[in-house]
């Protein structure tokens, strides 16, 4: 009943023509990375972001991602909650961008229409280089429905929450901040969902900032990173 209002209460705030958006009320499974997805494994490449001792200008990083995102509940209010799950590591393997990452959230939608999303993420993780709290507000939105669809996610971690490994655990110094934008564009190559086996070419761009400690090697310093990849998700 309480989720029967909440949709009716959506429906009169956010009239639409009939062959717009409407509210998803219904129960079951649902894809949580973008709008058509449930996981993948893609490549990217963060250039100048491995710096070296004498001071030369610095290498770039190659990155391996996997992850999987799905909605598998609802909270008491009616939203969407579900769980995500990411891994990633690169070369070099001692670089804030290429150690051996994972992570692990729940996620609870703010909005969840048949064809735009606002769901926010939070969870922990831990590198080679710290540990860490984050919060993952991301936007996703269908370009042309069950075909071609884009996500903006914005990844958060502030530098007094991480604990970095070089130090010692009763330091009140700040760790390793980081503000990541990424910007996601999805194109299916075939027919079908996720729920037919269906997968889609992902193409990426995204901005890092990085804040507080450095790596005790000095590989890794505070700055504006950029990087680009591609991948394949189902």
């Amino acid at each position: 009943m309480r989720s029967m209002l909440l949709a009716g209460l959506a429906t009169l705030c956010c009239p639409a023509p009939s062959h717009a958006v409407r509210v998803n009320v219904e129960a079951g499974k649902r894809p949580g990375v973008g709008l058509y997805h449930v996981g993948g494994t893609r490549g990217f490449w963060v250039p100048e972001s491995d710096f070296d001792e004498d001071g030369g200008k610095p290498g770039g990083t190659a990155v391996l991602e996997m992850d999987m995102a799905m909605y598998i509940g609802e909270t008491g209010l009616g939203n969407r909650l579900g769980v995500e799950l990411h891994a990633s590591g690169g070369w070099p393997l001692r670089s804030m961008f290429g150690s051996p990452d994972l992570r692990f959230g729940m996620l609870v939608t703010a909005l969840d229409w048949e064809r735009l999303r606002l769901a926010m993420g939070f969870g922990v993780g831990a590198s080679l280089e710290h540990a860490y709290p984050y919060l993952r507000p991301r936007l996703a939105l269908a370009l042309i429905e069950d075909r071609v669809d884009l996500e903006f996610a914005w990844r958060w971690t502030p530098a007094r929450a991480s604990h970095d490994w070089d130090q010692d655990f009763a330091t009140d110094e700040p760790g390793r901040g980081v503000n990541n934008q990424r910007l996601t564009l999805w194109t299916r190559l075939e027919s079908g969902g996720w729920e037919e086996g269906g997968s889609a070419i992902r193409v990426f761009a995204e901005r890092t900032d990085l804040s507080g400690a450095l790596d005790s090697d000095g590989r890794t310093r505070p700055g504006t990173y950029w990087g680009g990849g591609v991948g394949v998700d189902f």
